[in-house]
């Protein structure tokens, strides 16, 4: 699945900039001549796709994008022309988000330009057979829409969090507020609500009862 993704964002590259100069990999302290790096920062798995015709496994993939040359305005000239194309391309989700300050401590390097990618890959499963349903009663539950908020320490919104229903199947993603929504759920009863972010996951417990909406959730971000 992963490595399906990465020799389609390398030949991405080379369709852009019309020459194969990017590598996988870490940005370093030295980079020599011109290229292009492609870092893999985080995968994600993502809840199964239950109305799929096909049950199959899925997962978010974020890329960190980088280039280098002796001129400093050539590879500017390389990420402008990579982000033009990046942000007409229907697979791709350009993260609004930059790389903090703790990442690039990490590679052991200076903040530079970069481009951070987002985009998926899924793998298709055997369709198991389906048993037949003799009966089936239907009920009719109340329903509204359950918006909300995730919020990191000093209550700063935290985008691209996955949120999820396990027990309703349902799933979103935060916008650049932090916000989420969910158009239709039942009143009551919503159980757990699980949130994603960050390699680091935290559940809810809604309990039985109805849910303040707006929902504020300060997600936790202990190590």
């Amino acid at each position: 699945m992963i490595a399906e993704v990465d020799n389609q964002i390398l030949q991405w590259t080379k369709e852009v900039l019309g020459e194969s100069i990017a590598t996988l990999g870490p940005p370093a302290q030295t980079q020599k001549g011109r290229g292009v790096g492609v870092y893999l920062l985080d995968v994600m798995p993502e809840p199964r796709e239950h109305l799929a015709r096909r049950p199959r496994l899925q997962a978010s993939l974020k890329y960190l994008i980088t280039c280098w040359d002796e001129s400093t305005s050539e590879a500017h000239r390389l990420l402008g022309e990579l982000l033009e194309s990046a942000m007409q391309h229907p697979e791709f989700e350009i993260v609004a988000e930059p790389p903090g300050a703790e990442l690039w401590e990490a590679f052991g390097v200076a903040p530079q330009p970069c481009l951070t990618l987002r985009t998926r890959t899924w793998k298709e499963l055997e369709s198991r057979p389906v048993k037949l349903v003799r009966k089936a009663v239907f009920e009719t539950v109340p329903g509204r829409p359950l918006q909300g908020v995730v919020l990191g320490p000093e209550a700063i919104p935290i985008c691209d969090a996955v949120v999820e229903l396990p027990g309703l199947h349902l799933w979103t993603r935060t916008g650049r507020h932090g916000e989420f929504e969910f158009p239709q759920v039942p009143a009551i009863g919503l159980g757990n609500l699980r949130v994603r972010a960050r390699g680091r996951e935290m559940t809810v417990d809604l309990g039985s009862e109805a849910v303040p909406s707006p929902l504020s959730i300060n997600f936790e971000m202990k190590e």
